[in-house]
Parts: C-alpha cells; structure tokens; sequence
C-alpha cells in the first residue's frame, strides 16, 4: 500500500528530469509506484489503450499531457504530484513488458518463410528470412543462396521477362516437371523477379505442374 506524503515535503519532480532517466529521479519515480505488483484485470484494458496511442505519440508527448496543467505552454516547466506520478507509474508498468518482448524477440511480421519442394519427398525449409521493402521473390531467393545450408539456383532474363530454370541443379524438364512457385498458396501469375513479397509471406517452389 501507498504511503501518501505531502508536497511540502518532497519537492515535486519536473517532468523533464523523468523523461531524462536521471538515477535519483528513476529512484524516487519507483518509490512512488511501490506496491502496484498484483493489479487487477480489469486495468489491463489500459494496457490495450496506452499501447494504441503510443503508436501515435511518443512517450513524451502523452507523459507532457498527463503531467501538465492544461492551458500550460509547452515550454514551461511542469512539475508532478503524488496522484500524478503513480497514474505514470501504472501505465507504465502496463506497457513496459510489452515494449520488451516485443525488443527481445525480433516479430515475425518482418520476416517471409521459403519452402523449396524437390517433388520427390524432399523439402528445403527456411523459416525466418527477413523481410526488406520492394523485396521480390529473386531477392527472397538471393537470401536462402547466402545461408551456410543455402541453395544455388540459376534463372534467366531479367524483370517481367525472367524466369527460373533450376534449384540445386534440378532443371527445368517441361511438361509437367518445371519449378513454379506460389505466395501463401496462390499459384504466381508472373515472373518471380517482379513478385514483391510482404510481410508473413510464405513463399513456395515446387518442382511438377504448372497447376
């Protein structure tokens, strides 16, 4: 539990030496957040909404908005009170783990996954190849190339004119033995080396129809 103090007490802290992450700041910050372990579900829904707006504003700007007085210029100096400090205190707690599982395990939202199917019971897998802007099939394939385990390849033209002819030594035979490819299980409809990838994609070679 909180242990209330009065502000003739402690001086109030400027909102600028929070934001600074001064040690004697942070100390005293955590002090007053004390005893916020164990909150109740129901605040959860904050979490959802603070990270919402984070991902409009900085840090900054909403802790400016929550710490000063409304009608203050910006550019004044704001200081906190009690109340004001665990309401940061709570939000942050919310938002701080969130933050550093999202630093500590890179998302797969900027990654695209490559299945190289030799159509006779043998795959080739790659999972975690990142994802970079305009990157095209050829690009996705340059990157498994440059794997320890990678693959080798070989294509020919160049733009909407290109086309594969072989992975890993396995060439194009015609009929119905030629590579193709397919974008989260949509057969392509145009030449790989055009096809820019997004975000998840999971891209697949197979060796056999074009069907």
């Amino acid at each position: 539990m909180l242990t209330p103090f009065e502000a003739d007490e402690k001086p109030a802290i400027p909102s600028s030496t929070i934001f600074s992450g001064h040690p004697a700041s942070r100390d005293l910050f955590f002090r007053e957040i004390a005893g916020t372990e164990g909150l109740p579900d129901s605040l959860r829904l904050l979490q959802a909404g603070m990270m919402s707006a984070l991902r409009t504003f900085s840090w900054r700007t909403i802790m400016s908005r929550l710490l000063c007085s409304p009608g203050r210029k910006r550019s004044a100096a704001c200081s906190t009170t009690p109340c004001q400090l665990l309401l940061v205190g709570i939000l942050f707690l919310l938002t701080a783990p969130v933050a550093e599982a999202q630093q500590a395990n890179p998302t797969k939202k900027s990654q695209v996954s490559l299945i190289i199917d030799f159509g006779d019971h043998f795959q080739k897998r790659f999972t975690a190849i990142t994802w970079t802007r305009d990157m095209t099939i050829l690009d996705v394939l340059q990157a498994a190339a440059k794997h320890p385990r990678g693959i080798g390849f070989k294509h020919r033209g160049k733009g909407k004119t290109a086309f594969l002819t072989s992975i890993d030594k396995l060439e194009n035979q015609g009929g119905d033995r030629n590579w193709v490819y397919r974008v989260n299980g949509k057969l392509g409809d145009r030449s790989f080396a055009t096809f820019k990838v997004q975000p998840t994609d999971a891209i697949l070679w197979t060796f056999g129809k074009y069907r």
